[in-house]
C-alpha cells in the first residue's frame, strides 16, 4: 500500500508540474500578445507622428516662401513709395519756382497807375 501512495504521489506531482508549465505557457504566450498589441498602437502613434511631422514641416516650407515673398514686395513697395516721393518732392519744389517766376514777372508788369495812387 505504501508502494501504491508513493505512485500515486508521484503521478499528483507529474500532472501538478505538467499544469503549472501549461499554465506558465498561457501566462507567457498572454503577456506575448498584450506587449505584440502594445507594440502596434505604439507604432500606430509612430506613424501618426510622423506623419503630422511632415505636414508640419510643409507647413512650414509654405509660410517661409509666403514671407520670403511678402518681404520682396514690401521691398520693392517701399522703392515705389521713395521714388513717388522724390517725383512729387521735385514737383513741389518745381511748382514754388514757377510761382515765383510767375510773382516776380508780374511784379515787373504791373505798372504804376500815372495819377500816383496804386491800382
Amino acid at each position: 500500500m505504501a508502494e501504491a501512495t508513493l505512485y500515486t504521489l508521484l503521478i499528483l506531482c507529474s500532472v501538478g508540474m505538467m499544469f503549472a508549465a501549461v499554465m506558465a505557457k498561457v501566462l507567457a504566450a498572454t503577456r506575448v500578445h498584450s506587449l505584440k498589441r502594445r507594440n502596434a498602437v505604439a507604432d500606430l502613434d509612430l506613424q501618426q507622428l510622423g506623419e503630422r511631422l511632415k505636414v508640419a514641416r510643409q507647413q512650414k516650407a509654405v509660410v517661409k516662401d509666403k514671407e520670403a515673398k511678402l518681404t520682396r514686395q514690401k521691398s520693392r513697395l517701399t522703392k515705389k513709395i521713395a521714388k513717388i516721393q522724390d517725383g512729387l518732392m521735385e514737383y513741389k519744389m518745381d511748382h514754388a519756382n514757377r510761382q515765383q517766376m510767375r510773382d516776380h514777372m508780374r511784379g515787373k508788369l504791373i505798372r504804376p497807375n500815372p495819377e500816383g495812387g496804386s491800382d
